[in-house]
């Protein structure tokens, strides 16, 4: 019993060897899942100490305003990218297999294009439309001006995104996850 738990240990050993300072595909694959993981537990962490510190900061009626707001922004977001983001990620994982690099950056810039008009037109409407969402769908007149500061937010919160998502098209995707 004593020499099988130990060949079992000595076999953990060598595979976790091969993992650390393996090339093969499954070496490259745990290093890989390994810090996926790290940087998910690092944005959990941050995440839990901005939600804490703007609790402490803003209190409860501050922090339920900025998410309200926060959500209004993420979906002129989303609606602003149009699916460009997945449609970039798509073609450009296409075009960067193929090692066709003038077609992923062609890919990418249009993408950039469509997003920024559209990203820009969406926070020039959150503007203009900011006195009626806070008057007749929140029913706080005292989030107006937040709202309009918020609108200017829009646009770069999708171009990050959209960003994230090419560089998943070229295998970067862990990059792609620092920017999520």
């Amino acid at each position: 019993m004593k020499i099988i738990f130990s060949k079992q240990v000595s076999h953990l050993a060598s595979r976790t060897k091969q993992i650390l300072h393996g090339n093969d595909e499954y070496a490259v694959l745990y290093r890989s899942a390994a810090y996926s993981m790290g940087i998910k537990v690092f944005a959990v962490a941050a995440s839990f100490l901005m939600n804490w510190t703007f609790s402490r900061y803003l209190g409860a009626n501050g922090v339920g305003e900025f998410f309200l707001i926060f959500a209004v922004i993420n979906i002129c977001s989303m609606v602003g990218k149009l699916g460009m983001d997945k449609t970039a990620l798509r073609y450009i994982s296409v075009y960067s297999s193929q090692n066709l690099w003038g077609k992923v950056k062609g890919v990418q810039f249009f993408a950039f294009k469509t997003v920024a008009v559209f990203t820009f037109f969406m926070s020039v409407l959150l503007f203009f439309l900011a006195s009626h969402i806070a008057v007749y769908w929140f029913k706080k007149p005292d989030l107006i001006n937040l709202i309009r500061w918020f609108a200017l937010c829009i646009m770069p919160l999708a171009i990050v995104k959209n960003t994230g998502d090419a560089l998943k098209g070229v295998k970067r995707g862990q990059l792609s996850q620092i920017l999520y």
